[in-house]
């Protein structure tokens, strides 16, 4: 017990110096607000969902879309298949006019 020093709690440094030596915040999760980091949260934010397909009247969760590969692949397949009957459906409509074109021609 003598070989050791002993404990004095004057030793100990004071809270304040403590938070300064070790650059502690007063308030624990302080956001600081810069004009840097403000630019690039946007940025950041912005950018998220820039990789989400988007079709028009079709909507789903882009955050589980960007969350889970099995959810993308399927949002995906079907964007696809969407698209293709769109695309069916818009040379359907295009034949028909042109038939009905050809018709009225052939009347006259």
């Amino acid at each position: 017990m003598l070989l050791t020093p002993t404990h004095r709690r004057s030793a100990r440094l004071t809270k304040e110096a403590y938070q300064k030596a070790n650059c502690v915040e007063s308030t624990p999760r302080k956001w600081r607000h810069t004009e840097t980091q403000a630019v690039i949260k946007d940025d950041i934010e912005d950018d998220i969902y820039d990789e989400c397909p988007e079709l028009k009247g079709y909507e789903y969760d882009k955050d589980h879309y960007l969350a889970n590969d099995r959810y993308a692949k399927g949002v995906d397949d079907e964007i696809k298949t969407l698209k293709e009957q769109n695309e069916l459906d818009e040379a359907i409509k295009s034949h028909d006019e042109d038939l009905k074109n050809a018709a009225n021609a052939r009347k006259k």
